[in-house]
């Protein structure tokens, strides 16, 4: 497996499907055969082109955290496969983590952020990376597993067991923002981690099948900056709160389909060319439409079983390689596995 370049295109290269479609950037499609040392010592802007203000009140940023974790090890082990044997183990040395410091700044938090549409990991998630023992361990374990030669017999049976580590490293330090916005720190709700605490929540609820039991507010009047980034803001905000409105409907009650269909449309107007929002758009689509089928059942003549089709191509599509950053080919992984399990 390879970590992509850290210098993201520009987002109009984006892998899209249908909403609308545009072909991946030849150079982007190039740089995914880089080996990952080298690509996480690329370097990359870690700065956002604007900041976000919290749509969401301050106090607790998780009204719904009892997950089952088996359920979460379930969608991390990536096509079935757990996690290996972690390599790599506490006491770390002083180059680990440093190996660990660059990639998580140079890929890691620049990519969850892009994902969730935040800036909260860039500017303060490495502290609270650095403080987890083990999440460090499996980093490191992961960044060791990055360097073997991709041309050799070892790494291509490493790749199945490193994807799902990877998956692991990802939810771990998404879910580092819940665990920092529970403690309600003023200087990190004004950094932003209860957009991020919430988008997260959004994000996990959406692959696990359950539900939200609060709406989001709407979005605030007052966004900072006029024009056209003013409206972006607005667009941003908007696909999110329909999103986390879409997890407090009871897909299972009939009288609820009208909702649905019209919370989705209003999402679909807000995808903006956006890769991570055709993903999470594409997520909920699935979930509605009967995510449980084969792909090869998704064909029929219906509108509803082309739709169905399409974003579970485009979602395995993405997870396959042509997602554009390693959070997002994880996170279609696991919106793939959880096809596979019971709601």
């Amino acid at each position: 497996m390879t970590m992509p370049s850290s210098n993201s295109p520009d987002t109009t290269n984006e892998q899209h499907y249908d909403y609308p479609p545009t072909s991946i950037d030849p150079a982007l499609a190039a740089s995914l055969q880089a080996r990952a040392h080298q690509d996480l010592l690329n370097g990359a802007d870690p700065q956002r082109e604007s900041a976000t203000a919290s749509p969401y009140p301050a106090g607790s940023a998780n009204e719904h955290s009892s997950m089952d974790r088996s359920r979460i090890d379930d969608l991390i082990a990536i096509n079935g496969v757990p996690l290996p044997t972690l390599t790599v183990t506490q006491p770390l040395l002083e180059n680990h983590y440093q190996s660990l410091t660059t990639a998580y700044q140079q890929v890691y938090g620049p990519h969850i952020d892009k994902f969730l549409e935040t800036q909260w990991f860039v500017n303060r998630g490495l502290e609270y990376v650095l403080q987890d023992a083990r999440l460090c361990e499996r980093l490191a374990t992961l960044i060791a597993r990055f360097n073997i030669d991709p041309q050799t017999e070892a790494f291509n049976q490493a790749l199945p067991a490193t994807q799902s580590l990877e998956a692991s490293v990802i939810w771990s330090t998404m879910s580092l923002a819940r665990r920092v916005a529970s403690q309600n720190r003023q200087e990190e709700i004004n950094a932003g981690v209860l957009d991020a605490a919430k988008r997260f929540e959004t994000l996990e609820n959406m692959l696990l099948g359950q539900y939200l039991y609060s709406e989001a507010p709407p979005p605030t009047e007052n966004i900072n900056g006029t024009g056209l980034q003013a409206q972006l803001s607005q667009r941003e905000r908007e696909f999110w709160r329909l999103m986390h409105k879409f997890l407090t409907i009871r897909d299972d009650e009939a009288s609820a389909s009208h909702e649905l269909d019209e919370t989705l449309a209003g999402a679909r107007g807000c995808l903006d060319v956006k890769e991570n929002r055709d993903v999470i758009y594409s997520i909920a689509l699935v979930r509605l439409h009967g995510g449980r089928e084969n792909l090869e059942n998704t064909d029929g003549g219906s509108i509803q079983d082309k739709d169905l089709g399409k974003a579970k191509k485009f979602l395995r599509d993405e997870a396959e390689g042509k997602g554009n950053t390693q959070v997002i080919q994880r996170i279609c992984g696991m919106a793939m596995r959880a096809w596979t399990l019971p709601r």
